[in-house]
């Protein structure tokens, strides 16, 4: 049987970026550096409902009805929505206890910092 998991309320299901563990060079990469500055990067796979609701300027009936973001959801006027790549605090959240999303992660919406744009590849050794 296949389980599948959706975000409920202000979570948002993140697919961690999976980093690179040998160098271009072939040298197996360790995990110190990566530890001490490591930020997290995840594939939103799913947005809860409620997420970003009530956050600061995420309100669509707080813009007139002429400007876009009237229309607009929460997460959509504060730049996210499922597909994208985005930065959070490698700490937020938990993963679930589902064997297949053991590797995924529900996070809070406000843990969310940023959105990483264009085509990237992340390695251990760019931390």
């Amino acid at each position: 049987m296949t389980v599948t998991i959706k975000a409920a309320g202000h979570k948002l299901l993140i697919e961690p970026v999976k980093v690179k563990t040998v160098s271009a060079g072939g040298i197996i990469l360790g995990d110190a550096e990566r530890e001490n500055k490591a930020i997290g990067l995840g594939r939103v796979v799913d947005i809860g409902p409620t997420a970003f609701v009530g956050v600061a300027g995420c309100d669509p009936s707080g813009y007139p009805t002429n400007d876009p973001r009237y229309k607009m959801d929460a997460h959509e006027i504060w730049g996210v929505k499922v597909g994208d790549v985005v930065i959070y605090n490698r700490f937020a959240g938990f993963n679930p206890d589902v064997p297949e999303y053991k590797d995924f992660k529900f996070i809070p919406d406000i843990e969310v910092s940023g959105v990483a744009c264009g085509e990237f590849e992340v390695s251990k050794s760019d931390f």
